[in-house]
């Protein structure tokens, strides 16, 4: 370079400098100008380490994350959020079997509670949130029968756990839903500190034994002269078809569906693969349910759909469908101071080596509510074998069907109890109202009967549990309410009170007089309403091996759109206070696998 004339030298250096500083500038301005940024893979890692002296400490590893460098420690997660364009969610959690169980436990909650606590919140609001504003008496009420069930239960499960493992999976799952609830609280303040709701133990207590409350809610609506409940006029959708394929490796299909409100569509896709053992001490064995995978929802340790598939020592696949109680007779039979059903069906999971120990470990304790047909596959030999287990207030059916499943070549669980007892105790073959339950769950029976034989694949399954004919009797935004009950009493009818009622929202009195007319009146011009009910079947899943199944989120569809369209928010009119926070617009979706990576 030329020297300026009448420059000095360091005139000239600093020239140079600048023009050197210019040129790097440039290119620096080029090349991140020209590179992308970095492509996001939408997936949180963390982990949750512990120490005896300094307690529990969450490290957030953001995305892009090779999942086998994720240090486990106490228990690592992966979680992906909401997906619009599946309408699933995703959760895995993994913990270390060298730290002792509880710590495994609360960790395990802490962690998803953390990653997950917005899709958390936006679920209680859809759901315990908007109750609770409109039914203030009613929240309050069931607030205080969770609050006393958890005081009692986790006492027990305190003073036993050291000699019955029953009791100490009991208190692991409590271990885990605490550590859920302190794992929310983590999340929410990283993110907004003190800018939204703070919600309290009892709500999670709430998300994660909807089922039970469900019953609990029948009961009080009729109890509290309630006339406008939601809950008589939801129509018993649960679906659980099994056909038998000898001659395929697995030798079984499975077509499983939820019903409940399209408020609760914000769904999940879980893994847990937890170093539990059968009783206290590293030395003491595994328990036999180790990998549990299932359908479930923001806010639980459970599934709620009661879709699970457990590997281990066992290779279990277990489904439910709801058996509606509408025999009064029987509420003097819930238990309100006992485990509820999902955490009795979790212990069950953990603990069971085959579908009849199963079906004994969930036996104990009937509570009376979420009263269920449960169907429990065990898949460790070759040829696998079917449970059949049933529970309503006060009994519980238990029986080894494996023989009729496969001379028939299929079993349809849709509400209606196989046991003559189950039957007779549940009032559907009674009451007006059970008889009006009965004709609506034949006629779905009846439909899939029709077509079950035609079924050779997962995709002739899809095809059956989506035919127009089935999705018009569980859409209800399609439907209305047609399957509204039309009376809940006999009048001459008397009812105990339950010996374990402490609050006295257990204490039953059947309806009467003009309370009893008011009821059937009121039902009764809801039957054939065509007004839009926005509940139903919210989700699929196709299982055809006990290690992999395909879901589908969303209220049916048929397969041809043009036949009957996938549910739209914008295009529908849900009643005032309705709350659909964070879900899709459009249920479009079509079946997906599970991304496990663990």
């Amino acid at each position: 370079m030329l020297k300026v004339v009448g420059a000095s030298l360091e005139q000239t250096r600093l020239t140079q400098f600048l023009l050197l500083a210019v040129i790097l500038i440039a290119i620096f301005a080029i090349f991140f100008y020209e590179a992308s940024p970095p492509t996001m893979d939408g997936r949180y890692a963390a982990t949750a380490s512990w120490h005896e002296k300094t307690g529990y400490k969450l490290t957030f590893w953001g995305q892009n994350n090779d999942p086998a460098n994720i240090k486990l420690s106490a228990a690592r997660a992966y979680y992906t959020p909401l997906d619009k364009s599946t309408g699933w969610a995703s959760m895995e959690i993994q913990t270390n079997e060298q730290y002792d169980d509880v710590v495994q436990a609360t960790a395990a909650g802490m962690l998803e509670g953390s990653l997950s606590w917005q899709l958390i919140y936006f679920h209680w609001q859809n759901t315990v949130g908007t109750t609770c504003k409109k039914r203030a008496n009613f929240c309050q009420a069931v607030k205080t029968i969770l609050e006393n069930n958890y005081n009692q239960v986790k006492q027990s499960a305190q003073r036993y756990k050291n000699e019955n493992s029953f009791w100490y999976q009991v208190n692991l799952i409590y271990a885990q839903l605490e550590g859920l609830h302190e794992g929310w609280k983590t999340g929410k303040e990283r993110s907004l500190g003190k800018m939204i709701h703070e919600l309290t133990f009892t709500d999670f207590l709430w998300m994660n034994h909807v089922d039970d409350v469900r019953d609990i809610e029948m009961m009080l609506d009729i109890t509290s002269n309630r006339t406008t409940s939601t809950n008589l006029l939801k129509p018993p959708t649960d679906l659980a078809v099994l056909k038998y394929l000898p001659t395929s490796d697995s030798q079984f299909l499975i077509a499983h569906q939820r019903s409940g409100s399209y408020t609760e569509m914000l769904r999940l896709m879980k893994r847990y693969t937890f170093g539990y053992h059968d009783m206290p001490g590293k030395t003491s064995n595994l328990v036999p349910g180790q990998q549990i995978s299932f359908t479930s929802y923001p806010g639980a340790v459970l599934s709620q759909d009661d879709f699970y598939q457990i590997k281990g020592m066992s290779r279990l696949q277990i489904v439910s469908s709801r058996i509606r109680v509408h025999n009064p007779k029987t509420w003097g039979h819930l238990h309100d101071l006992t485990v509820f059903s999902g955490a009795r069906a979790m212990v069950a999971n953990r603990l069971s080596m085959n579908a009849g120990v199963w079906a004994s470990f969930f036996s104990k304790y009937n509570s009376g509510t979420g009263n269920k047909a449960w169907l429990v596959m065990d898949h460790r030999a070759p040829d696998p074998n079917l449970w059949l287990v049933e529970q309503v207030p006060a009994f519980t059916n238990k029986t080894d069907i494996t023989e009729s499943w496969k001379q028939q070549g299929y079993w349809i669980s849709c509400g209606i109890p196989d046991s003559e007892k189950a039957l007779r105790l549940s009032g559907l073959t009674d009451s007006t109202s059970g008889k009006r339950d009965m004709e609506y769950m034949t006629s779905i029976k009846q439909i899939l009967e029709n077509g079950i034989f035609d079924v050779t694949n997962t995709d002739s399954m899809h095809a059956l549990v989506a035919s127009p004919s089935l999705v018009t009797k569980v859409r209800g935004d399609i439907v209305g309410n047609g399957n509204a009950a039309t009376n809940f009493a006999n009048p001459s009818s008397t009812t105990p009170s339950s010996s374990t009622d402490k609050v006295g929202i257990f204490r039953k009195q059947p309806l009467q007089g003009k309370f009893l007319e008011k009821t059937q009146k009121v039902v009764a011009a809801t039957q054939d309403s065509e007004t839009p009910a926005f509940n139903g079947v919210i989700d699929t899943k196709l299982a055809f091996d006990t290690s992999d199944f395909k879901a589908v989120a969303g209220p049916l569809y048929t397969l041809n759109e043009a036949t009957i369209a996938p549910f739209q928010w914008s295009k529908a009119s849900p009643p005032k206070g309705t709350f659909h926070i964070g879900q899709p617009d459009v249920w479009d979706f079509e079946p997906v696998h599970p991304k496990f990576v663990w």
